[in-house]
């Protein structure tokens, strides 16, 4: 069974980062370009953001949502956990997480 090409899409860029979708009919993934400042404020952005997602995406029967990062980029492994995504291992050269589901 193949599996289908993703596209991929901008759904939030400012100022402090930004987030990237990548999916198809089998999954749906994050991807974080750029992290550059990390508060207080961002991360409760961050966690009200991921929240409407999942729920939206958990709506549509996707199974949790995913993160693939840079596995030599501490921040944005350390941010995935405290949003508590779950490290689920490595693959194309990516840490890979998931949330919920």
């Amino acid at each position: 069974m193949s599996i289908p090409t993703s596209k991929s899409m901008t759904i939030y860029e400012g100022e402090d980062y930004a987030i990237r979708l990548e999916y198809n009919k089998q999954y749906v993934i994050f991807h974080l370009p750029y992290v550059h400042k990390m508060s207080k404020e961002v991360f409760q952005d961050m966690q009200f953001r991921l929240g409407d997602w999942h729920t939206f995406f958990s709506n549509l029967d996707y199974n949790g949502i995913w993160a693939a990062v840079d596995p030599d980029n501490d921040k944005i492994n350390k941010l995935l956990s405290k949003l508590e995504f779950v490290f689920q291992g490595q693959a194309d050269g990516m840490s890979v997480y998931r949330y919920g589901g």
